[in-house]
């Protein structure tokens, strides 16, 4: 089977579900290592369009509007991925303006249907935090991936607050079976924020172990702008920027900076 995936040329390379999720929980970092000129790359796994062949379900709809409602005026509402993808370089640029930036085909949750049937395989809120349907087409297309390079690091997410695109990641990266030391898995913020999803994310606790990444004030405040980028997100979590803003920098001094999760070797 031919492999989505191909590798780049990096000595960090971050998985990202959405269009937002890493700077959300890896920014900071992702800042540092872009200072001390190290080669970074992020992959976005579901950054695809929604497939012109097949309508919107009622739920992906009510979100086009409120993403197309937050959205800068003349920003060309017509696909809503696409103005993401716009979001996500801008961001980028912000951590790092050499970071290699890659848009993986797949589309979101809330475009993706049964192969066999087409019925919206999530079609509520309630689905997309629930449980992963084996007709998911992600699932074939995420099965394999080709070696992955030594000496570099891969970071993906732990699957924090249980969305489906962050568990079939996260599934993924565990399916592939790299050496324990190249993965680090990241907090999926601000998922992470809510009470025992963290615990419920890590499974068997004394399997993992932490690694606190303290955040200058220049690398929060990269993250911050960085964050503020995706205009048409914000909305989700937040009332307004500012609002963001306060709630990042509390989250980082409540951590300590950002936190990975490395498993111990078997």
């Amino acid at each position: 089977m031919t492999s989505l995936l191909n590798w780049p040329d990096a000595q960090h390379i971050y998985l990202s579900p959405h269009l937002d999720d890493v700077a959300l929980s890896c920014g900071g970092t992702i800042y540092q290592q872009a200072q001390r000129g190290e080669r970074i790359a992020v992959i976005t796994v579901f950054a695809g369009s929604p497939p012109a062949s097949a309508p919107l379900s009622a739920f992906a709809r009510t979100l086009h509007e409120r993403w197309q409602a937050s959205a800068p005026a003349g920003s060309g509402s017509a696909d809503p991925p696409a103005i993401r993808r716009a979001e996500d370089h801008r961001a980028i640029s912000v951590l790092g303006p050499e970071i290699e930036v890659v848009h993986l085909p797949l589309p979101d949750c809330i475009y993706r249907r049964d192969p066999s049937g087409g019925r919206a395989l999530y079609a509520s809120e309630e689905a997309i935090f629930g449980i992963v349907q084996l007709a998911d087409p992600a699932l074939k297309a995420l099965a394999t991936a080709p070696p992955f390079p030594e000496g570099a690091t891969l970071y993906a997410p732990l699957g924090v607050g249980c969305h489906v695109d962050h568990q079939i990641v996260r599934w993924a990266v565990d399916h592939w079976g790299l050496p324990a030391g190249q993965v680090r898995y990241y907090e999926d913020y601000p998922y992470s924020t809510r009470p025992g999803a963290l615990s419920l994310a890590l499974e068997e606790r004394e399997k993992w172990q932490p690694i606190v990444v303290p955040l200058p004030r220049a690398a929060l405040e990269a993250k911050i702008r960085a964050i503020a980028q995706y205009t048409s997100q914000i909305s989700t979590f937040w009332p307004d920027i500012e609002t963001m803003a306060q709630a990042l920098r509390t989250h980082a001094q409540r951590c300590g900076g950002e936190r990975l999760w490395v498993r111990h070797a078997p």
